[in-house]
């Protein structure tokens, strides 16, 4: 049998214009440390100028020569893949729910989220890498109640490990790499991992330490992890291991085991502690074997977990779909109050020259513009965000339906 080894990478550069502090020098020790050919397949996130991309490009295309960069989003996408070997074919998905467009300071909803996929030649075997970055955290992780995006997260988990299933037939290796903004023991994380088949590197590495360091975000040792807003600190100390080399063979043409995996890119060297980003990156070192084998590969494989999971996603699934109604019913009487304030007004006022009527014009034209908004968010936005939440609980259910007839 053919053996060989592959070693991947996966790291959130945080590389927003103006707010990423040190982003420019950050870029240049990110290239300059992928410019070594450590890595056979590198997979970024949040790279959102082109400038930043083209640069770490131009650095590593001796080692790295071939990259594509996922274009999405009023911001760009963020999201990119270099390998060494050949890249054969790029696809996208946007996720349908990716935050608000009012939540300005947010920016998720600019950003154009979604899931990249693309298809990479590499020592004989073709291996589909997915890369991808969900929807921020912005609460306490163990707090649902406080984290407001948590409906639309589930739905994007949900959506990356089935898009994952129904695109990966042809290859011989998945490997899905990013910053997921999920923990492993949430619902998120294992909806990721059971519905898609799976497994994460960092738990069945050969080289696994209790003492080894294991969370990516909010590390105490980390420059930018700022206190006051550690979402993960409830959950530990430490942080959060929020991303993830996540793979799956195909049966019937490779074996595959985790030699190692463990966190790196933390601080630059000769940087005065400086970090190359406010992740850690994670890498996994695989060697993989050739095999002749039989076994079954197929979507509907019965996994007690994979059940479990989309049981507990269903009713998420209908709290999120009558929070949308009535959200939608919300915001259409902030616009009808609105309007009778607005009518009320303009019986008031009289038609003369005065303070008053300019400022109650410019009343007005406030009033007309909240009006506008309380509508469009209520018929458009929450209608369509509804309209997800039903089409995921009906996904959901086929499968449950479909995995419990295979049991």
């Amino acid at each position: 049998m053919a053996s060989r080894e592959l070693r991947v990478l996966t790291l959130n550069c945080w590389g927003l214009a103006v707010v990423s502090k040190n982003r420019e020098e950050r870029m240049r020790h990110i290239a300059k440390e992928l410019s070594k050919g450590r890595y056979d397949i590198v997979a970024l996130q949040e790279v959102w100028l082109a400038k930043d991309y083209e640069m770490i490009q131009e650095m590593t295309k001796d080692v790295l020569p071939y990259s594509h960069y996922f274009h999405s989003g009023m911001v760009g996408g963020g999201i990119c893949v270099l390998s060494k070997g050949p890249i054969i074919d790029t696809f996208y998905y946007p996720f349908r729910l990716n935050g608000y467009c009012h939540r300005i300071l947010q920016g998720d909803w600019y950003a154009g989220k979604m899931i990249g996929m693309c298809a990479i030649q590499h020592q004989g075997i073709t291996i589909n890498v997915y890369t991808t970055h969900l929807h921020a955290l912005y609460g306490p992780s163990l707090d649902p109640s406080l984290d407001e995006p948590l409906p639309h997260r589930l739905v994007q988990a949900f959506e990356l490990s089935e898009f994952v299933q129904h695109t990966s037939a042809g290859s011989d290796l998945v490997l899905v790499m990013g910053d997921l903004n999920t923990e492993p023991q949430s619902l998120a994380g294992r909806i990721i991992k059971s519905n898609g088949g799976l497994t994460d590197a960092w738990e069945v590495r050969e080289n696994k330490d209790d003492s080894q360091p294991s969370t990516t975000c909010e590390t105490a040792s980390n420059a930018f992890t700022f206190i006051k807003t550690r979402y993960y600190h409830d959950a530990s100390p430490e942080g959060g291991r929020i991303d993830y080399v996540l793979y799956r063979r195909n049966p019937k043409t490779i074996q595959i085991q985790c030699k190692e995996s463990q966190l790196t890119m933390g601080k630059i060297p000769g940087a005065n502690g400086l970090n190359y980003s406010d992740h850690e990156g994670v890498e996994a070192a695989f060697e993989i074997q050739d095999v002749t084998d039989a076994a079954p590969n197929s979507l509907w494989y019965v996994d007690v977990n994979r059940l479990q999971a989309l049981k507990d996603l269903l009713p998420q699934m209908q709290t999120a779909k009558e929070s949308a109604i009535s959200g939608r019913l919300w915001y259409l009487a902030r616009a009808l109050c609105t309007i009778i304030l607005i009518i009320f007004l303009s019986c008031v006022s009289d038609t003369g020259y005065s303070v008053i009527n300019v400022v109650l014009g410019m009343v007005h034209v406030v009033l007309i513009l909240a009006a506008a908004f309380f509508f469009c968010v209520g018929v458009i936005v929450k209608q369509a965000e509804k309209n997800v939440y039903v089409g995921i609980e009906k996904d959901v259910r086929l499968r449950i339906e479909r995995l419990q007839d295979q049991k």
